[in-house]
């Protein structure tokens, strides 16, 4: 499950060149969602699996790119567990949620918090593992989103800390990936 999927490239990279067994790539505007379904269609021909060594797609046969890549809007500031639990776009199982670049905006960052509290809940997927990549901006935003996280009982540690190595050689902004663990919800 991907949150704030964008133009859908991370999701889309996911279902076309890994193993995983189905996609669905999320976002709140239904311009956006409508646009991340086009770029589904326009990786045509979709064949889902693990590059073989030589780096190409491992051809798996699919028969149903929607069952497989599918989207669903999702409202970080609006949706509750009733409304999650009963969005039937959103998939009846989940091992990984993960957002890319989502953590940009510190008004956002208590929206995202909650959303994965939802999404992580016993009544969604409780055992989901969460990922978060995301480029640091401003220092205030990745610490109101820590913040969040805290109250929302989501304990979390960075994947690999931020270096100068990482600020020169992938972005031009310190980078930093984070990862929130299954949370012990109170």
């Amino acid at each position: 499950l991907e949150l704030g999927a964008g133009v859908g490239i991370t999701g889309i990279a996911l279902a076309k060149w890994t193993a995983v067994r189905s996609v669905v790539l999320t976002d709140y505007l239904a311009n956006v969602v409508d646009n991340i379904e086009h770029n589904i269609a326009a990786s045509l021909p979709f064949q889902p699996g693990a590059p073989d060594t030589g780096g190409t797609p491992h051809t798996a046969p699919n028969d149903a790119l929607q069952e497989f890549c599918s989207t669903a809007r999702l409202d970080w500031e609006e949706d509750t567990l009733e409304t999650c639990a009963a969005n039937k776009q959103l998939p009846a199982a989940c091992d990984l949620i993960i957002a890319a670049d989502c953590v940009y905006d510190p008004g956002l960052a208590a929206a995202l918090a909650r959303t994965l509290a939802l999404l992580l809940s016993d009544r969604m997927y409780p055992r989901a593992q969460v990922v978060v990549a995301n480029t640091v901006r401003q220092r205030q935003t990745l610490e109101a989103f820590a913040e969040a996280l805290h109250r929302n009982s989501i304990s979390w540690a960075p994947l690999w800390p931020a270096t100068e190595e990482h600020q020169d050689k992938f972005c031009a902004y310190p980078a930093t990936e984070l990862s929130a663990r299954v949370p012990q919800l109170f």
